[in-house]
Formats: C-alpha cells, structure tokens, sequence
C-alpha cells in the first residue's frame, strides 16, 4: 500500500514537474494548449503536445492565437493580422466591397454626377455612374446656346456611363498571403456611355443675302446626343477605410448627332447653320470622333454583411509530408 502510494506521488510529481516545464499557447477563445515550442515562423508556429513530446510536429497559424507563454514564465503576445487570408474571423476582403460615390467639381461644370462601384470578384470591380445636366449651374462654363436676342438657353439633360474595372495591383505589398483592398489600387477600366442635352426654344434671324427687318425670327428645340466608347487609366486611394478618392482619365471614340425640332432653323439662304456643342458632359468631342473623359470622385465606403473564410486545420507536420 506505501509503496502504491509513493508510485502515485511520483509520478504526480513528475507530471507536475513536466507541465511545470512546457510551453502553453493560449487561443483566442481562451483554449490552453500545454506543449513543447519546437519552431517560431513567420505566419506559423509549430509544437509538440506536452504529453508526447516524442510524437508528431503540429502547426497552427499565429492569427488563432493569443498569447505564448514559456516554461520560464516569459509571456509574448501576438499581434492579430486583420487581413491574414486563414483567420477564422477576418471578414472577407475586409467586409468592404462597395461605395456610393460623388464627383464633387462637377456642378462647376454644369451637371451632377453620382456613382456607385461593387467588386464582382476580387480584382474585378463594375463602377457605373449617372449625372444631371444643367448648364445654368455655372453661367461662366459651356453656359447654354444665344438666341437672337442674345438670350442665354440652357440645357438640361442626363448621361449614363458605366464599365468593367481591373485593378492593377496594390500600392503595398504585404509578406505572406494577404487580401488586398478590393477598391485600392491602379486600375484600367472600360467605359461606354450615353449623354442626351436639350435646349429648348432656340431662336434666330435667318438672314439671307437681301436681309429685310421684316424677316422673322425662327425657334426650334435642339437635342444634342453623344455615346462613345474609353479605355480608362486611374487611381484611387482608400481614406482609413470610410473614403475613397479616384480620380482617372480616358481616350476613346464617340458618334454624336443634332436634332432640330424645326428644320427651317438650320437655313441660311443657301447654306447650312448649325450650333455644335462638343462639351457633352460625360466626355469631351476632340474633332468628329475623338474623344476624351477624366474626373474626380469621392465615395463612402459601404459595409456589407460578413463573410469568414474558413482556416484550415492544424495538420500534423508528418501528415503534411505524405
């Protein structure tokens, strides 16, 4: 019996002692893993259990733990790592796929526009954008078409523009797998759009080569119309992960047309009058097909509903090698 008995006190003690003796990783739901400490890496940490020391290496990545302690008593913490591909509760791509934009210096330019951007996949972005023309915002900028009474008419109208967005890259670049910003970075995008201007009540003389003060004025309505095709070079910044500011520029084609409500309005005796507006808005007309289009904008960066990424196991390092 004494000797049962001094058989289960060593051995208590020997326990108490190699417990005393280990390492502990502590995870972040407070789980006490007692082990041997065999390897610190970069993203990984690898182990033996305390109580076969002989056994299998295992690993398991620093994101799910929170703190190591030594068998010396010495604590280190571990720094969580918000954008680590394999931590259970990062929300995907940081749960922030998608902002409602502004382009603020428009008004200076006669219309109002506003956007919106949604990551269709990572590093593929769709970014459509819808204005509101009127060129009686700013008098002094593309401020309508004369009348005969040197009359100002102003235009009213809308555009829509829309297009695919491949993001280049990052302006960092992080060690080991991480998820980059989904609306961070350089990026190439395809446009097209449509741009519609109306200005109604146009007047004027129709001179002619005998002009007699009893000729009379002529009125029609003119919709100007344009829609064109850009390939698009920009940037945008995120702004502590509320803002972003964007500002890109582009090169394409574009067709326009100009329709007169009343025919009679284009004659001048025997040649041909009309007024060209090469400012539609959503780009700019550099002669009859060339076209250009830049800009500005500032989004609010919209949360969505959280999604997890599922790490995987911790897997014996023995496994890992079959």
């Amino acid at each position: 019996m004494i000797r049962q008995l001094l058989v289960i006190l060593f051995l208590s003690l020997f326990a108490l002692k190699a417990s005393a003796q280990s390492d502990t990783l502590v995870t972040r739901k407070s789980e006490r893993i007692p082990c041997k400490i065999t390897e610190i890496g970069e993203d990984e940490i690898k182990y033996k259990k305390a109580n076969n020391l002989e056994g299998p290496v295992y690993s398991t990545h620093k994101n799910k733990l929170r703190e190591m302690i030594f068998a010396n008593g010495t604590r280190e913490l571990i720094t969580q790592d918000e954008m680590a591909v394999d931590q259970k509760s990062t929300p995907e791509l940081l749960n922030e796929t998608r902002a409602f934009k502004v382009e603020p210096f428009t008004p200076f330019m006669n219309h109002i526009c506003v956007g919106y951007e949604q990551m269709l996949k990572v590093g593929t972005n769709v970014e459509v954008k819808l204005g509101y023309i009127y060129n009686g915002l700013n008098t002094n900028f593309n401020s309508g078409i004369y009348s005969y009474n040197r009359n100002r008419v102003y235009g009213i109208g809308g555009y829509a523009k829309g297009g695919i967005k491949f993001m280049l890259g990052q302006d960092f670049v992080m060690r080991g797998m991480r998820y980059a910003h989904p609306l961070k970075g350089r990026y190439v995008r395809f446009d097209v759009d449509f741009v519609s201007v109306k200005y109604s009540g146009v007047s004027r003389y129709l001179y002619s080569p005998y002009y007699s003060p009893s000729n009379q004025p002529v009125s029609t309505d003119i919709t100007n119309m344009s829609g064109g095709i850009f390939i698009t070079y920009g940037r945008q910044f995120v702004l502590g992960d509320i803002l972003t500011l964007d500002y890109y520029v582009g090169i394409g084609g574009a067709v326009q047309n100009t329709k007169y409500s009343n025919p009679a309005y284009t004659q001048n005796g025997s040649y041909p009058y009309r007024d060209y507006n090469y400012y539609y808005f959503a780009h700019t007309m550099i002669g009859n097909t060339f076209a250009t289009t830049f800009g500005l904008s500032i989004g609010y960066i919209a949360k969505g509903k959280t999604k997890t990424v599922e790490p995987k196991r911790p897997v014996p390092a023995a496994n890992k090698q079959q």
